[in-house]
């Protein structure tokens, strides 16, 4: 039996009372700002040497374009693979912006030198925005991130916020 019209408007008045309480439709946004490493620490948990579930954690501060610092960052990331030359880790991270309460997290895949222990410099790598909090809650899309220098990023992220509020 086909719905009728009354039902398929108490579907769509549903759906708009939902879509509003949850704050509204979701905001285009995109931040480009640098990321300067503070604290770097290698967790060695396997044998001496590169092994796989060796950790590598710390954080530091973000800054605008012209170098005002806009927020931190705390990143995390595990080795799931080895070859001759690289090493691939599962990368999590959080940018945190302005007064901590508004953060996005990216997650992916980060392919470093062996010799060096960091990415090939001005070669982009993108990953996943998988979650947000604050005016970036529920946020999804993607960051472009690309070291320009010995331990300096700057980064791209594209995304659209839920914008719900509490």
């Amino acid at each position: 039996m086909p719905p009728s019209k009354t039902n398929f408007l108490r579907i769509i008045l549903t759906s708009l009372i939902l879509t509003f309480s949850w704050g509204g439709l979701a905001e285009a946004v995109t931040l480009t700002f640098k990321e300067k490493i503070s604290n770097w620490e290698a967790i060695d948990l396997g044998p001496p040497g590169p092994s796989l579930v060796d950790l590598d954690a710390g954080n530091g501060i973000l800054l605008d374009l012209r170098g005002k610092e806009i927020g931190i960052f705390d990143f995390q990331s595990t080795l799931t693979n080895k070859t001759a030359n690289a090493e691939v880790r599962w990368l999590n991270v959080q940018y945190t912006f302005n007064d901590g309460l508004d953060s996005i997290i990216i997650q992916g895949r980060a392919e470093e030198q062996s010799d060096t222990k960091l990415p090939k410099q001005d070669i982009p790598v993108y990953y996943a925005i998988t979650g947000g909090t604050g005016k970036y809650a529920g946020a999804k899309g993607a960051c472009k991130v690309v070291m320009v220098a010995n331990k300096d990023w700057v980064n791209t992220c594209k995304f659209q916020a839920s914008r719900i509020k509490f």
